[in-house]
């Protein structure tokens, strides 16, 4: 099934948000003109065919999440934290995607550094995401320690680095680059 991707986005050569198909020319030239911090990305929908968005926007409307010119409200949720947790660990928690971590110190500035230890009762505020990915996947789990690679995961825990694609693929939703993993978060095989 191919599908249509739509964003939902502000850009100065348009005159107002709109939603359109990221293989339309207009939209590519447009893009092209303009440099990145003229763009402000709000949402992504992923489509199997033209009318299903319009009906998902339509049904948003009615549910007030978006006002009738199609701008996202911002609706805020607040975290607060029962247990020492490190802000890394927050992000994935909240929205399993870690490159997340930029808009969410964004909204709270008083976080300094993707290693900063949150205490318990700090309040952090975020934007809920649409769509959460299932974690945790099924097997065993191991806490990755310092120094820990993949590849020598892979021999640890299966005999052989052959299986690191393995390895990768079952932990995919943590795992974007994998030569880039962190220490104490948690991994199954």
């Amino acid at each position: 099934m191919t599908g249509l991707l739509f964003l939902i986005f502000s850009l100065n050569s348009f005159s107002s948000d709109e939603i359109i198909s990221l293989d339309d020319p207009q939209f590519i030239k447009r893009r092209r003109e303009a440099s990145s911090d003229q763009i402000r990305r709000k949402e992504v929908y992923i489509y199997s065919d033209k009318n299903e968005w319009k009906t998902k926007i339509q049904k948003m409307v009615q549910e007030k999440l978006i006002d009738t010119k199609q701008n996202i409200k911002q609706k805020f949720n607040y975290y607060e934290v029962k247990e020492e947790i490190s802000f890394l660990k927050l992000v994935f928690l909240l929205f399993r995607d870690l490159d997340k971590s930029k808009s969410l110190k964004g909204l709270n500035p008083e976080i300094r550094s993707d290693k900063e230890i949150l205490n318990i009762g700090v309040q952090i505020k975020y934007i809920p995401p649409l769509y959460l990915p299932v974690w945790p996947p099924d097997g065993k789990p191991y806490l990755i320690k310092k120094g820990d690679t993949l590849s020598l995961l892979a021999m640890r825990l299966y005999g052989t680095i052959h299986r690191q694609g393995e390895l990768e693929e079952k932990n995919r939703v943590l795992i974007k680059d994998p030569d880039i993993i962190y220490e104490n978060f948690t991994i199954y095989y």
